[in-house]
């Protein structure tokens, strides 16, 4: 982990050309590789298999809420929070080729979305695909680097661990570089007057290789409630902008939505703290009123329902300040 981190800051501190790098070379080896490896999972006989039958059941959590849970799993890629600190970059590659006016800028831009959105969909597909696949020889894994080191050693013995070893090497590196590069630009952005574009990218190298050497699952259990509290914020901000022409962009509606979000996304927050925090501040108090409070609660979706009463809010509030204005 020491060697790997040293490379990537050694590139981010070089950031100049490193998206062009990333999309021309890393991103289309690790494609190439993983697609390998799908293809070889899927077209290799397994007896028994047919991903129509009943015989592989799924586990309860999707049993019981198929679309919720998945929803929520989906918080895991961090795809709508990495998009966020991602977006101003793409936006910077495509003006350094020539490409300036608005029209041409949206349009360039709406077209590398569609294409990256459509190709993810089908990796998640296909993994999706052959994850089931294993499950007529294995239990479900604990987490997804564990099912993938399974599927690849009985599929392809010792070239399957050659084969995963780049596979991962590549998808942390260009994710990893990208973050740290487009993170340390933003911040720099942020705060001109406390760290340099370097300095910042040194910080976050530095704090990504300590967290690295926790191991997956601790991470995974220390990140899903800075998520389940991000997440509702990042999606309604998301759909705030996509649709903001409707209302003006309106600052009130924005922070209302924020507000009412924020406060819901909180009790989701504490519910998904490791147990040991939550006995010792006795949060069971905080999520038990949660609970009979929010509808979706349960399903960790409890943010929704105060969302859209925020939105609702903000509305009255405008409509409230027009005709005071107007009188």
């Amino acid at each position: 982990s020491f060697v790997f981190f040293l490379i990537i800051l050694i590139l981010a501190l070089k950031p100049s050309r490193i998206m062009d790098f990333i999309g021309k070379f890393l991103n289309p080896a690790f494609l190439i590789f993983l697609f390998i490896l799908i293809f070889i999972v899927i077209f290799s006989p397994l007896d028994n298999f047919n991903i129509f039958n009943n015989s592989i059941l799924p586990s309860s959590e999707y049993t019981a809420h198929p679309f919720f849970n998945g929803f929520l799993e989906g918080y895991n890629t961090m795809d709508a929070i990495a998009s966020l600190a991602f977006g101003i970059t793409v936006i910077e590659v495509v003006k350094s080729h020539g490409i300036n006016d608005d029209k041409s800028l949206v349009k360039n831009i709406i077209t590398a979305c569609s294409i990256s959105c459509i190709m993810m969909a089908i990796i998640y597909i296909l993994t999706t695909y052959i994850g089931v696949k294993s499950r007529i020889v294995f239990p479900t894994s604990e987490n997804g680097g564990v099912a993938l080191s399974l599927i690849t050693n009985l599929f392809l013995n010792k070239l399957g661990n050659f084969l995963l070893l780049i596979i991962i090497t590549l998808a942390c590196l260009k994710t990893s570089l990208g973050l740290i590069v487009s993170c340390s630009e933003m911040f720099n952005t942020m705060f001109p007057k406390f760290l340099s574009t370097k300095q910042w990218a040194v910080l976050f190298t530095l704090f990504s290789f300590i967290i690295s050497n926790f191991g997956l699952n601790k991470i995974i259990e220390y990140s899903i409630p800075m998520l389940m509290f991000l997440y509702p914020m990042v999606i309604s901000i998301m759909l705030l902008s996509t649709f903001g022409r409707f209302f003006n962009y309106n600052k009130t509606i924005f922070i209302s939505v924020t507000a009412f979000n924020v406060f819901a996304a909180f009790f989701d927050f504490i519910k998904t703290l490791p147990e040991f925090i939550s006995n010792r501040f006795h949060f069971n108090i905080l999520v038990n009123f949660a609970k009979s409070v929010f509808p979706l609660y349960n399903i960790g979706l409890g943010w929704i329902v105060p969302t859209v009463v925020g939105f609702l809010l903000g509305f009255i509030i405008i409509n409230v300040k027009e005709k005071n204005n107007n009188n």
